[in-house]
């Protein structure tokens, strides 16, 4: 068993097992490989945050169901803390508030938490 991530204009994809994508006009196949197998991969949260440098909305994709997204500043204040009872794998959040910047960006699933930077224009 095998994933393939793939990154087509900031969005991904995984392919599973013998499953085929195809995006604008690219079409790649997946096979089984007996004896290949990647646990860490299969743990590893992939989290995407666009654009970055932000100005008004970010758009956070995940692999997994987003519980919580907050934005904490260099002095360890927390400015923005959501919470979602969704099964949504995509949040988009107006930032246009805060002030220009260097922030942290934590992202919590039921399964993982991961810490990304981002940085606020304007």
């Amino acid at each position: 068993d095998f994933r393939v991530l793939l990154t087509f204009e900031s969005y991904f994809h995984l392919l599973n097992d013998d499953s085929r994508i195809t995006f604008n006009n690219i079409s790649v196949q997946g096979n089984k490989m007996p004896g290949f197998s990647s646990p860490e991969f299969d743990k590893e949260p992939l989290v995407q945050v666009m654009p970055n440098p932000i100005v008004e909305n970010m758009r956070i994709i995940s692999n997994e169901s987003i519980k919580q997204v907050k934005i904490i500043d260099s002095q360890g204040q927390t400015l923005m803390d959501r919470v979602y009872n969704t099964n949504v794998t995509e949040q988009i959040i107006d930032v246009s508030h805060l002030p220009s910047g260097a922030f942290s960006l934590i992202v919590t699933s039921a399964d993982f938490t991961k810490q990304l930077r981002i940085i606020k224009a304007r």
